[in-house]
């Protein structure tokens, strides 16, 4: 029973998928503007990020920079940990950008970004 378990678990760490697939980091490539809505919290307003080789920077409501990945898992787009601490998914819909803390909410209070590219 216990090698059926080892085989179990090795086959699912060779398995395709999650660990292989990559973000398209082109497509979200540039600097974005938008409004952060933070149910409960102190960050609600204008927010801008840059994303460059999958590596944001974003600028939160009252001026300070929260920095951050963007990766691939589960078939989304995930961005984090960020330097403050949230995480959570991207949904790129055109040209517009929703960030939400899904998994960070209960600490951090829900939020959602809503951006579209800078001019």
């Amino acid at each position: 029973m216990k090698s059926i378990c080892q085989i179990a678990f090795v086959l699912v760490l060779l398995a395709p998928g999650g660990a292989s697939a990559k973000v398209n980091c082109d497509a979200f490539e540039g600097t974005w503007a938008g409004q952060m809505i933070h149910k409960g919290g102190d960050f609600n307003g204008a927010t801008s990020m840059a994303i460059r080789d999958c590596k944001v920077t974003w600028t939160l409501p009252g001026g300070r920079t929260n920095t951050c990945r963007l990766r691939a898992r589960k078939g989304k787009v995930e961005y984090g940990p960020c330097s403050l601490g949230s995480h959570g998914t991207v949904e790129k819909s055109g040209q517009t950008l929703t960030f939400r803390n899904v998994y960070t909410a209960a600490r951090h209070r829900p939020y959602t970004v809503r951006l579209g590219r800078a001019e």
